[in-house]
């Protein structure tokens, strides 16, 4: 069962783009959970150097996972 590819590269530059639905949710999903995160550690540490740090290393992770969950998802070649 072969699915439809979710992103595709885009047609300048580097990274992806979404080419449909499923593509556009993951979008928004990532995008609130790095606002959500960044809410949360500010509104938990109050120390501004160590809330910079948590926010850099938390976003880090954050695109450890999603960056290669949308390679698995895209296109193999531009089409």
């Amino acid at each position: 069962m072969d699915q439809e590819p979710w992103f595709q590269p885009k047609r300048s530059g580097l990274g992806l783009t979404p080419i449909n639905w499923q593509g556009v949710c993951v979008i928004v999903v990532i995008v609130v959970v790095i606002f959500a995160t960044v809410a949360i550690v500010v509104s938990v540490i109050h120390n501004p150097p160590t809330a910079i740090i948590t926010i850099l290393v938390s976003t880090g992770a954050e695109l450890a996972i999603f960056i290669p969950f949308t390679y698995r998802h895209a296109r193999r070649t531009r089409q």
